[in-house]
């Protein structure tokens, strides 16, 4: 009887937690996707599947009224004495709970705490699609990518028929690089839910990166026909095409965006990305002229912000870098590439004590070293300057040792040496076209919204 009060306290505190977290994380959600719609009326396929007659409609019945009602009548069966439904109506609410907190996490961006959120509801309901769904979307964007295959899996074993399941799948593989097994899961998803605009999106992704450029035109040119013309679908069309170095119709789709608006946001910003990408520095006149106008309509712009500061840096006009760096760090505080940047900018200045503070806390940031090709590098190395300059000879050693073991790793992600931290540490012309390369990884594939 303890136990099961012990459940029910336990229960009523996650619904007040994700209460107050759902609250929190709606202020904070992602713009929507452009092809982001209603969900259309499953296949004729999936209609007869027992997986999808099982499947819990996302967010329509799960809201914070349905869940106090399954708490009520949790509690309604402990009183009437019924402590087996009692305890099962308390593990789903658990569950549910559980998972619209992990949903919550992972729109605030917390990737440890949605994980943990989503195994909790895996391991308290029976009826586990969303969860582990989202689980498996949180490994995708931790890059733990084999984690996400596994989870997939998982319910793909029990719901092979899974439409949502089977197009995560294909992500997965996609960001594994293996692009074969990506067109398969990703065509039987299709096969699956003939309509949806995401699957066809990454399918098309697939193809640009196998070379196939005439099957991913026609899945456009489809997505074009069923949504109509719009900046924000001509913006994707070129964002998966830079991306994948079609460079030439990455141009000619921003500008057909900026054909049917040219003040859209961040819409110059990706025409300054698409210069850059195609001829790195000899391209700064334009893409300057291109981030000047949008950081003029949208001065709180952090992408436009920094990568002007990443360009004067580049061009070593470090006192021009600095307000567009310390603007971008100021629009997004816990990136830590405006950070590194700008530590790295201001102590070329020999404005040592903020520059360590800032290299110090891009350093703290970085959660994956790895991050854009190793970059913390840069700061590892100039803090390993600054400690020996001090005299603090260990710490100068660790500094330096990490910086090295950084750029032995870089160098076999590229296969070739990077040496874009030593000497003054500023890199050569090809610095920026690789920082640019990596700057809006994935947008498509990494649909901003939870799995419905």
């Amino acid at each position: 009887m303890r136990a099961r009060l012990c459940l029910s306290s336990r229960v009523s505190v996650l619904l007040l937690l994700c209460s107050a977290w759902s609250a929190r994380a709606a202020g904070q959600a992602d713009p929507a996707n452009p092809l982001s719609r209603p969900r259309t009326a499953p296949h004729a396929a999936q209609k007869s599947a027992p997986a999808k007659k099982r499947t819990r409609p996302h967010n329509a019945n799960e809201g914070p009224q349905f869940l106090q009602k399954r708490f009520d009548a949790a509690q309604a069966a402990e009183r009437d004495g019924d402590f087996i439904r009692a305890e099962s109506e308390y593990r789903e609410v658990v569950g549910l709970t559980l998972e619209q907190l992990g949903n919550a996490y992972r729109t605030l961006g917390d990737w440890e705490k949605a994980q943990a959120a989503y195994q909790g509801a895996t391991a308290a309901s029976a009826d586990t699609d969303t969860a582990l769904l989202g689980l498996a979307v949180v490994y995708l964007r931790k890059g733990e990518f084999q984690k996400g295959v596994d989870t997939v899996r998982t319910l793909l074993s029990q719901k092979p028929m899974h439409a949502q399941a089977r197009q995560l799948l294909g992500k997965l593989y996609f960001s594994m690089n293996r692009f074969d097994a990506a067109e398969m899961e990703l065509l039987e998803a299709q096969r699956l839910e003939p309509d949806d605009s995401e699957t066809a999106v990454t399918l098309a992704f697939t193809y640009l990166r196998q070379k196939e450029l005439a099957k991913a035109q026609k899945i456009f040119a489809a997505l074009l026909e069923q949504h109509g013309e719009s900046p924000q679908i001509h913006i994707m069309f070129g964002a998966a095409y830079r991306e994948t170095e079609y460079v030439n119709q990455a141009v000619t789709e921003f500008q057909r965006a900026v054909a049917l608006n040219s003040g859209y946001p961040r819409l110059h910003y990706y025409m300054a990305l698409a210069y850059l990408s195609q001829e790195g520095s000899h391209a700064i006149p334009q893409a300057l002229a291109e981030l000047s106008y949008e950081i003029g309509r949208h001065p709180s712009e952090y992408s436009a912000q920094y990568l002007t500061g990443l360009i004067y840096v580049q061009q070593r006009e470090l006192e021009k870098a600095v307000p567009y760096l310390d603007k971008a760090a100021s629009l997004e505080p816990t990136n830590p590439d405006a950070l590194l940047y700008l530590g790295q900018t201001l102590y070329l200045l020999e404005q040592t004590d903020r520059a360590v503070s800032l290299l110090q806390k891009s350093v703290e940031l970085t959660k994956d070293p790895s991050r854009n090709q190793y970059q913390i590098a840069k700061a590892h190395y100039l803090l390993g300057q600054f400690f020996n300059r001090q005299g603090k000879v260990e710490e100068a050693k660790r500094e330096i040792a990490l910086a090295e073991e950084y750029r032995s790793k870089a160098a076999e992600q590229d296969q070739q040496r990077l040496q874009i931290y030593l000497g003054t540490g500023m890199g050569s012309g090809d610095e920026l076209k690789t920082a640019v390369n990596n700057m809006e990884g994935r947008a498509v594939i990494v649909a901003p919204e939870p799995p419905t």
